[in-house]
This record gives C-alpha cells, sequence and structure tokens, in this order.
C-alpha cells in the first residue's frame, strides 16, 4: 500500500459519513483534555494540605490514557468498517462497555487525567446506547409495517 492510496481510503472513510468527523473531532478533544489535565495537581495525592511538594507531570498515566483511548478508537473503526450491518452497534456497545467498566473502578479518588477518560467513556457509552436503541426501535418498526 501506498501513502497516496491510504490517504484515499483515509478520506474516503471520512466522507461517507458526516458525523465521523464530529465523533473524531469530541476524541481529539478528550485526548487534549487529558493531556492538559496531567498538568492540574491530583488533590488526591498529597494527605495534606501543609504539604509543599513539587507537581510531576504523569507522562506514564497520561501516556496509558492516550494509548487507550487510541486503541478504543482503532477497535470501534475496524468494527465500523468490516461489519457491514446495522448489528455492528452491539460489539461496539460492548466495547464501550467493557472500558468504562475497568475506568470505572478507578473513579473514587481518580486524577485529572483519569477523571477526563471516566467522562469520555461515559459520554461514548451513553451515545452508543442511545443510537442502538434508536435504531433497534427503527428497525422493530420497519418489519412491524412490512409485515401487513
Amino acid at each position: 500500500m501506498t501513502i497516496r492510496s491510504i490517504f484515499t481510503a483515509f478520506i474516503h472513510y471520512f466522507q461517507a459519513r458526516r458525523l465521523r468527523i464530529i465523533f473524531v473531532t469530541i476524541w481529539t478533544i478528550f485526548v487534549l483534555l487529558i493531556i492538559k489535565a496531567g498538568f492540574e495537581p491530583n488533590p488526591h495525592a498529597f494527605p495534606g494540605s501543609d504539604l509543599i511538594e513539587t507537581h510531576t507531570y504523569p507522562m506514564h498515566l497520561v501516556m496509558l490514557l492516550v494509548g487507550v483511548m487510541t486503541l478504543q478508537l482503532s477497535l470501534l473503526v475496524v468494527v465500523d468498517v468490516y461489519i457491514k450491518s446495522h448489528w455492528k452497534l452491539l460489539p461496539m456497545l460492548l466495547i464501550a462497555v467493557l472500558f468504562l467498566g475497568y475506568f470505572g473502578l478507578w473513579a473514587m479518588h481518580a486524577s485529572p487525567p483519569v477523571s477526563w477518560m471516566i467522562i469520555w467513556q461515559s459520554l461514548l457509552f451513553l451515545t452508543l446506547l442511545i443510537v442502538s436503541l434508536i435504531t433497534l426501535i427503527y428497525y422493530a418498526m420497519i418489519k412491524y409495517m412490512n409485515s401487513d
């Protein structure tokens, strides 16, 4: 594969549905929020307010979260590209549930980057759940209308 063919496939993927651009834009915003949140001090890291310590950037945590978000995005894109039926929302919902379940366990006393990751996972889960329910109702109505 040449770089031109990869770029052409990338452009065609986003031209097929405009909502993909919105999704990737929101994903990019959350990646930037996670990176920016690394500069915020963790209020749960220090046991007392009288301690004066230098705040270090949690590079390993931020890189881990950005890597996990990239993995999740790639899994969602693979499902979107290779499953052509309306049932592709169920594997996408399963992926979102697995990631939300894992990062939801970190919710108590989460550092700012992890908090943004949990917010992203929650929004992704709710969005996919709503879209799945709307799709399910839509296809049930079509099946009901065609049965007459």
